[in-house]
């Protein structure tokens, strides 16, 4: 299953990067890199370089996130090895490198000021689904904590008829 998941991945990240190659080879006559492709040429390395980064220190705490400050010269924490953890560790740092194939026309076709904004876009698009992820977590947790709720309330009223009717016997 595991294996499936790895190669269903790789081969979205094929599709994505060949047609993000596709769609500068396309324009291969307005493909060239001017002073405009620079923000998604510095964004793009800087989203390497962190996504190598948080693969090398998952084990410190996820990096993936902004915002999360986690010193890389602490010992390893306990929670990282939990399989749990990995697993959506793993799930975020896929969903981080999706984004970066979509700087490559990004660097190649920008021509205006406009144009070059779209990199934060990219840039940024990562910790949007990390924020949709975690809203959609809480809700499932909220659901679960009114579910678990809900059934202690039925044992106890359940527990309180048969404490009655063993009374009236």
């Amino acid at each position: 299953m595991m294996k499936k998941r790895g190669l269903l991945y790789f081969l979205v990240y094929v599709v994505i990067l060949t047609t993000n190659v596709f769609l500068v080879l396309l324009n291969k006559d307005n493909a060239r890199i001017s002073n405009f492709s620079l923000p998604a040429i510095f964004l793009m390395i800087i989203m390497i370089i962190h996504a190598a980064m948080s693969y090398v220190l998952r084990h410190k705490g996820n990096y993936l996130p902004f915002g999360r400050h986690h010193n890389p010269f602490t010992t390893d924490k306990d929670y990282t090895f939990d399989e749990l953890y990995i697993k959506r560790f793993f799930i975020m740092l896929k969903i981080y490198c999706l984004a970066i194939p979509f700087f490559i026309p990004q660097i190649f076709l920008t021509s205006t000021n406009f144009e070059s904004l779209w990199a934060l876009c990219t840039f940024f698009s990562p910790q949007v689904v990390y924020v949709i992820m975690g809203i959609i977590n809480t809700l499932k947790e909220v659901k679960e904590y009114k579910a678990k709720k809900e059934q202690l309330e039925k044992e106890r009223l359940l527990q309180e008829q048969r404490e009655e009717l063993g009374k009236w016997k």
